[in-house]
């Protein structure tokens, strides 16, 4: 907030969500406009009292002490969810509020801060201030700076240099209840609306240097956003949102005084603001990239977007066989390449080649405000395109996969029982045998290795759990140092990078969409087959009891409603330890799941929302099932091999874990894979 010349201001949260809302009544007024231009797909439209008089609808709208100066339309449609669009508009983050102005307003933008921003009750107080339209029962309500740079311009009668305008907008943003069309579509309306402080409020508390644009008659600069969302099945690219703007300038005299009240600062400002939406398509692009990984020549090399030339050695490369096929012809419009007309590149995304023609260099946007370029082909991004991308929080997913998590975690795990209740639940536990079984009892026997001698009596499978969870909590406690800062937990794909292609084959997959798994190499794969063969975990009468009891221990440190252990062999994948794994989810294809790409990367995987990643999105079981979380833990035979992968899975996105998260499924992870060579070994020892 910019810091008060002089003296004490203050406005109270009622005050900034009524004047917010002023805006409403005027941008609800706004009919037919005569089109000014077209540029980037945007229609501009500009009205100004040095011209011609208001439109009644605007007359009627206003406020009596004020009329319209100068105001300015835009329209446009889009193909993106209602939420990609609120998250450029009302980012909840202080970096990320300046990182998407910055987007809109580009190099005219330069600096800005977000005050404060809650929900807020919106009662009948609201509503009057609104001038009567219909509001919801909640909106989010802040205030924001913004600092705009001012037009350049070269002036020899006045010396002095044009200034910037700083400008506190009080801020008002609520969506509307959904409804059906007769089409059967769901539509939804949102609103944001932005409007300068009080004139005295803001001249108290921005210097009189930078606030030009408001000087004089002028009282009010505003900007309203009407968006309404069209919802369809599949991706963002079958959603339609039309968003209309709508910036002015208000004058707090009569009609007759208004005529030269506009300010040349002051018009500048409402056409940044009103433009900002030609810059919508491209931030909406950019951003949906930054939720890929892409291919990687080498992860150990920086990036290159050109394939190596027809005369370099390609020795250096690991397969001669798969750059030649590449590079003979463009995977799209399957021209051959030749050394003198039609040069290779290759594409970022899926990493075939491709001819510049079907490709281009496009912004990529992660973290939040850090842009990079990719080469992307255009089937890829119509691919990504074909994502879903309608999180609530969707800028959330841009952030690190791990975070830091604090003491009380680490202290008091979520899903974990405190000394106490353990206490209680060990006097209450019975040694039933009808609950227990082989592979309980070697789990017991694990969790207590370090402990006491374990009992002669078959322990009761409560009686298991209670040790097994004393035991994670030793073992996550142990790991703190281990797993003390984010860069210490391993993840897969962290930096955004991969290292195998994109293939497609629709007769191997359900959907034509859907990418072919990575296959290891071939002998590491024929190690980790002999290996889950070996373990007997794909038998009938195998003892599952135990790996049962992890991916429900899994499930509940991870706050997640499903928990399983899986198994991916040459073909099928299947969940040999569940927690609440539904049925049509317990064999899948090996190419449609995402615990083969875990048993691949050889690491931990982390899928924030799978749905906005080109690789599941198109998977069924994704919209079945609706999955929006995954996390996969991969879990090694002796020599190292992955046999299976603790997973857990949730119905809601996920912005990240933390460091106490990935400690707890590190040692689940471990003891899941102790479990399964003493099972091995007692089975050896039984034959």
């Amino acid at each position: 907030m910019p810091t008060p010349a002089s003296g004490e201001a203050a406005i109270t949260e009622q005050q900034v969500c009524a004047e917010a809302l002023r805006t409403l009544p005027v941008l609800q007024s706004v009919v037919a406009w005569k089109r000014q231009c077209r540029k980037h797909s945007v229609d501009s439209f500009e009205w100004s009292t040095d011209e011609f008089h208001a439109p009644p609808t605007l007359n009627k709208s206003m406020d009596p002490t004020e009329s319209i100066a100068h105001s300015i339309v835009a329209k446009e449609v889009f193909s993106c969810h209602l939420n990609e669009m609120l998250n450029i508009l009302t980012p909840r983050d202080p970096h990320h509020h300046q990182a998407s102005w910055k987007a809109l307003c580009g190099d005219k933008y330069k600096e800005g801060s977000l005050v404060f921003q809650r929900k807020r009750k919106l009662g009948p107080a609201e509503v009057a201030a609104a001038g009567g339209e219909d509001l919801p029962d909640e909106g989010l309500v802040g205030v924001q700076s913004i600092t705009l740079r001012p037009k350049l311009s070269v002036s020899f009668s006045k010396p002095q240099l044009p200034k910037s305008q700083q400008l506190c907008f009080a801020t008002c943003t609520f969506q509307y209840p959904p409804q059906t069309t007769p089409a059967g579509h769901t539509t939804t309306r949102a609103v944001h609306l932005m409007r300068t402080l009080p004139k005295d409020l803001h001249d108290h508390l921005v210097p009189s240097k930078d606030r030009s644009a408001l000087r004089g008659a002028l009282s009010h600069l505003a900007i309203g956003f009407y968006i309404e969302s069209v919802h369809r099945p599949g991706g963002s690219a079958n959603q339609t949102t039309r968003i209309t703007v709508h910036a002015y300038a208000t004058a707090t005299t009569g009609q007759a005084a208004v005529h030269g009240a506009m300010t040349p600062e002051a018009r500048h400002v409402l056409r940044i603001l009103a433009k900002s939406l030609r810059q919508m398509e491209r931030i909406l692009r950019r951003r949906r990239f930054g939720f890929q990984t892409f291919f990687s020549l080498s992860t150990t090399s920086t990036q290159a977007t050109t394939l190596p030339s027809f005369d370099s050695d390609l020795d250096e490369f690991e397969d001669q066989r798969f750059w030649e096929a590449r590079r003979s012809s463009c995977g799209i419009c399957q021209k051959r390449f030749n050394r003198f007309t039609r040069r290779t590149v290759y594409c970022e995304l899926c990493g075939h080649g491709v001819c510049r023609e079907c490709s281009s260099t496009y912004d990529v946007e992660v973290p939040v405000g850090l842009i990079h370029k990719r080469r992307i082909c255009i089937t890829c991004v119509v691919r990504v395109n074909h994502c879903v991308f309608d999180d609530e929080a969707l800028l959330a997913g841009l952030s690190p996969i791990v975070v830091a998590a604090d003491d009380d975690a680490w202290k008091s795990p979520r899903g974990a029982r405190s000394s106490v209740e353990d206490e209680i639940a060990e006097k209450l536990y019975s040694d039933n045998e009808d609950d227990s079984s082989m592979a309980l009892e070697l789990l017991g026997q694990l969790a207590q290795v370090d402990t006491e001698a374990t009992s002669p009596v078959r322990p009761s499978k409560r009686s298991v759990k209670h040790h097994v969870e004393q035991h994670v909590r030793a073992q996550v406690q142990s790991a703190r140092q281990r797993f003390a800062e984010p860069l210490d937990c391993v993840v897969a794909e962290a930096d955004g990078h991969r290292d195998y292609t994109y293939d497609f084959n629709s007769k191997q997959t359900s959907s034509p969409s859907v990418p072919l798994a990575p296959m290891p190499a071939q002998q590491k794969e024929q190690r980790r087959l002999r290996n889950i063969s070996a373990s007997g975990m794909l038998h009938e009468d195998y003892d599952r009891a135990g790996l049962d009891m992890i991916a429900e221990l899994a499930a509940q440190r991870m706050n997640s409603p499903i928990g399983f252990v899986s198994v991916v062999d040459g073909q099928t994948f299947h969940a040999v330890g569940k927690h609440r794994v539904p049925e049509m989810a317990k064999t899948l294809p090996r190419n449609e799941n995402a615990c083969i790409y875990t048993v691949y990367a050889e690491k931990p995987l982390v899928l924030k929302n799978p749905l906005r990643d080109v690789r599941f999105s198109q998977m069924p079981l994704q919209a079945g099932l609706g999955v929006r979380f995954y996390a996969g833990f991969p879990i090694h035979a002796p020599d190292g091999s992955v046999v299976a992968s603790l997973c857990t899975v949730d119905g809601f996105p996920r912005a990240n874990i933390t460091t106490q998260e990935f400690a707890t499924m590190t040692a689940l992870a471990k003891l899941a894979s102790d479990l399964i060579c003493a099972q091995q070994h007692s089975n050896r020892v039984v034959d």
